[in-house]
């Protein structure tokens, strides 16, 4: 009797072992996997920022070649042909060197376009509102619509030039696409400047659209360049349905920025 008693202490003792054992083997697995995943967000996140951070510094680099570089010589061709142009030719020739000047103008000013939108450099300056209204003086010169921005906020608004730069092509991206598909006759866009969020409301009253079904049938590069910049910066975009024209709503947050 005594050695069946012995025997089921050994067997209930060796379960009682082997359960805490293999609890103990599971909570380890679960926190090395929970480890292991926090690390490799970690080296993500970083790995991302380091990206992020190199892209910036090439593109300002770019931008800096074409303005002071490559726009200086276009400048001064051009300025050689106005030369030219007064000088004691024919009519054909004078027209034909007239031509190439206002052939190289117009290269000219596409590349002083391409170095500022490259990198604006109001938005390291002076913040993303003032890019931004400086981005939308340029627009009304060379579209007949109504823009409207409206910031009660000033300066940097809690972004670094990088995340500030995202939302800037986003925006970019956006109303190129309203502009050019949307026959909008006015556009709005509101920055709202939270504690913990910056929010972009943008309206227009051009031809309806879902973005997020454009993305899913892959209709554009622009709009998966929009989704891909705001991942960069955990951003999120949300499309409000309206009776007539668009809603979009932009949500930055400021935690790692």
């Amino acid at each position: 009797m005594e050695g069946m008693m012995q025997s089921q202490y050994v067997f209930w003792g060796g379960t009682l072992i082997m359960f805490v054992f293999s609890v103990s083997v599971v909570a380890f697995i679960s926190f090395y996997k929970s480890r292991l995943a926090k690390i490799r967000k970690e080296e993500t996140e970083y790995l991302l920022n380091a990206t992020m951070e190199l892209e910036n510094k090439e593109r300002k680099r770019i931008a800096a070649d074409l303005h002071d570089s490559i726009c200086g010589d276009l400048g001064a061709i051009r300025n050689y042909l106005a030369i030219l142009e007064q000088g004691n030719f024919d009519d054909s020739a004078k027209a034909i060197i007239y031509e190439i000047k206002e052939s190289v103008s117009t290269v000219l000013q596409n590349t002083k376009e391409i170095s500022y939108n490259m990198m604006p450099p109001l938005i390291e300056t002076f913040g993303l509102a003032a890019a931004v209204e400086e981005y939308i003086r340029r627009i009304r010169k060379m579209h007949a619509v109504e823009l409207q921005l409206r910031c009660a906020s000033n300066g940097t608004m809690g972004l670094c030039p990088l995340a500030a730069y995202e939302i800037y092509r986003v925006l970019q991206e956006l109303l190129t696409n309203t502009l050019k598909y949307g026959d909008a006759t006015w556009v709005v866009i509101e920055i709202t400047d939270h504690t913990d969020w910056i929010f972009i409301n943008i309206t227009d009253d051009g031809k309806p659209f879902l973005i997020k079904e454009q993305l899913r049938l892959a209709e554009g590069l622009g709009v998966k360049n929009i989704f891909s910049r705001l991942s960069y910066i955990d951003g999120h975009l949300q499309q409000f349905p309206r009776q007539d024209g668009n809603e979009l709503n932009l949500q930055v947050p400021k935690k790692h920025i």
